[in-house]
């Protein structure tokens, strides 16, 4: 009988840890690199540094090889001043569309965009900015269920600093559970490979 209790309360608080939400945090700009991190129970996993934790290296892999197969030599020399910014958009929707091509229950919980356009073309390189922020944000809210009271968007100018500047931060929420789920055919079909080739 104490077995059932404790079965019992194994099985409450699994549960209830399941949906618990979890937060996978996109963050990129001019003043840092692209960077993932993971927010569970409070905690972070992951960050600008080289992570170890195994799920957060297996995103940045998998971001890593859709950037690689999407950047064209055009886009390459793109990288300096403000339309390096649409490379950093490039990168997050191609790091948003892998992880949503992974799990389908997750929506994009909070953005937040903030940008100074800097230097003698400072109206511009703001013009530059807004060209690509906006399309992004407006993909965000249309494709990917962002609430517009989780937007923020702080874009302005100042002629009297050398460069522009711009950091972008887009949070995905996901259930636990959904997250689970997803990931046991992905570690069935790799017992199944191992399988296979001993």
């Amino acid at each position: 009988m104490v077995v059932l209790y404790i079965l019992g309360v194994l099985l409450v608080l699994f549960g209830a840890l399941s949906f618990l939400p979890l937060e996978v945090i996109f963050r990129v700009g001019t003043a840092q690199k692209f960077s993932v991190t993971v927010r569970a129970f409070g905690i972070n996993f992951g960050g600008e540094e080289e992570s170890r934790n195994p799920a957060v290296r297996y995103l940045q892999k998998l971001v890593k090889r859709k950037q690689s197969s999407s950047v064209s030599p055009k886009k390459e020399k793109q990288k300096t001043g403000t339309a390096g910014v649409k490379g950093h958009l490039d990168l997050l929707t191609s790091a948003l569309n892998a992880l949503f091509g992974l799990l389908r229950r997750c929506h994009v919980s909070r953005c937040e965009v903030r940008g100074i356009s800097g230097g003698d073309d400072a109206a511009i390189h703001y013009g530059e900015i807004c060209a690509a922020v906006y399309p992004f944000v407006g993909y965000l809210q249309n494709n990917r269920r962002l609430r517009k009271r989780k937007t923020q968007l702080d874009i302005g100018w100042d002629y009297d600093r050398p460069d522009s500047v711009v950091d972008i931060t887009v949070a995905v929420r996901v259930r636990t559970f959904f997250l689970i789920t997803a990931a046991l055919p992905m570690l069935f079909q790799h017992k199944k490979r191992k399988g296979d080739s001993v």
